[in-house]
């Protein structure tokens, strides 16, 4: 059967042109499993991640395009490694902050807690804190236990 050309065809219309993908939901994805892999950066390419991910979702809801789902994955792989190495960073700080600061013996509310008990056990704690460390540190033990002394029994 042949139509002329007057006679009704059955034309179906084009298909829609494919929505546009949102290139920063791409980059989002990628800096977010880069900073889950990349160590010492992988702090910042977190952050960046964050805002490039929470960027696209914002564009896509207005735009209407497609990449929801990387903007997703990304957002979760910044923020999961932005909390890792913020941990990771926390507990280096506080294992610098330990490792500068003088022991608890060492400091005066050590000694103070000290006062209400005997003399004597407070004499032999400095003899044998004396003994064990070296001349500079004694020395700072030494005036540790005069004060302690004379805060104890006032001075003589």
């Amino acid at each position: 059967m042949s139509y002329g050309p007057n006679e009704n065809q059955n034309y179906y219309p084009p298909p829609p042109p494919p929505t546009p993908m949102n290139g920063k939901s791409i980059a989002g994805l990628v800096l977010g499993v880069l900073s889950i892999i990349v160590p010492y950066i992988g702090f910042l390419l977190g952050i960046v991640a964050v805002i490039l991910s929470a960027l696209s979702l914002k564009e896509i809801r207005i735009r209407y395009e497609q990449g929801r789902g990387l903007a997703i994955a990304g957002l979760v792989c910044g923020i999961v490694s932005t909390l890792l190495y913020a941990i990771l960073i926390l507990f280096f700080v506080i294992f610098i902050y330990a490792a500068a600061s003088p022991p608890y013996w060492l400091q005066r509310s050590f000694f103070l807690s000290y006062e209400q008990n005997s003399v004597g056990s407070v004499v032999k704690l400095l003899t044998i804190l004396r003994r064990s460390y070296e001349e500079p540190l004694a020395e700072h033990l030494c005036k540790m236990s005069h004060v302690l002394i004379s805060n104890t029994f006032g001075d003589f």
